[in-house]
């Protein structure tokens, strides 16, 4: 009987001993389940706020980008200078108001078309296409184009290629207005042809009196060349007594006043005065 329950005492203790180690072990495990849980918890937030913060900055990119393509197109559509794109194939993709203005055409009229219609020289067109096409930058290329109304602008273009991938897109064109520059070289030619080819001895001077130009009559009658005059003084061809008439001259010319045509004397190279009439302007 005495082994009996002593046997049992045993079986008793072993059980409760290792229902006593199971309980530690489920404990251990599940405070390794706990911390596991926690760290994938904290990591989870951490992810969380970085995506947060990712998408943030992804909203303020955006919104950056949007504002600067804004900045862009505005610059674009209302810059004071002729701009305007063109595809491959010549056809005008974009053009601003100004462009619009400097030829007179409605945007429907020039959006869309190919550049060539508005081209006077076609051959000009063409090379700045295959230019462009080839990779080139163009500088300041002469060329004149068609208004609305029938007129026809004297222009310069810079212009150069935008690519992506490798891969043509359009071209970006600045057009400036050179004809009214144009019109005053032109006519400034032609003076200079006139006194050049006068009779007349002409000499250009400054308020200072010194002189700027002489043309060949001068040259002839006054027995000195260009070089030996353009930067003297024009008193060396007036006698002393009259230098004061001239200094009157100069002032009046200074302040804008027409200088009536008068008779005076001028020291040719030959040292004898001569009397030639005389204006001034």
């Amino acid at each position: 009987m005495f082994l009996v329950v002593a046997a049992v005492t045993t079986w008793l203790a072993g059980t409760v001993c290792e229902q006593r180690w199971q309980a530690v072990r489920q404990a251990h495990d599940n405070d390794r389940l706990r911390q596991v849980a926690e760290e994938a918890a904290a990591e989870a937030e951490m992810a969380a706020q970085e995506a947060a913060e990712a998408l943030v900055r992804q909203v303020e990119a955006e919104k950056a980008l949007r504002q600067s393509e804004g900045e862009l197109a505005d610059f674009f559509d209302h810059a004071s200078t002729a701009l305007h794109w063109v595809g491959e194939d010549g056809t005008i993709l974009r053009a601003n108001q100004a462009e619009l203005d400097m030829l007179g055409y409605e945007r429907t009229e020039y959006i869309g078309r190919h550049i060539a219609e508005f081209h006077v020289d076609s051959p000009v067109i063409s090379d700045i296409l295959c230019r462009l096409l080839a990779g080139e930058v163009i500088h300041q290329y002469p060329a004149r184009l068609r208004c609305k109304n029938g007129q026809i602008k004297d222009v310069l273009i810079d212009s150069s290629a935008y690519q992506a991938h490798d891969r043509f897109v359009h071209t970006r064109c600045f057009t400036r207005d050179v004809t009214l520059e144009k019109q005053a070289q032109e006519a400034v030619a032609r003076l200079g042809a006139i006194v050049s080819s006068s009779n007349d001895a002409i000499a250009g001077k400054t308020l200072d009196g010194i002189v700027t130009s002489w043309n060949a009559a001068a040259e002839r009658i006054f027995g000195y060349e260009a070089s030996e005059m353009v930067g003297s003084s024009v008193f060396r061809l007036i006698p002393e007594e009259l230098h004061g008439s001239e200094r009157a001259i100069l002032e009046q010319v200074r302040r804008g006043e027409a200088v009536a045509f008068s008779e005076t004397e001028r020291i040719p190279r030959t040292g004898s005065t001569s009397a030639p009439p005389c204006n001034g302007s």
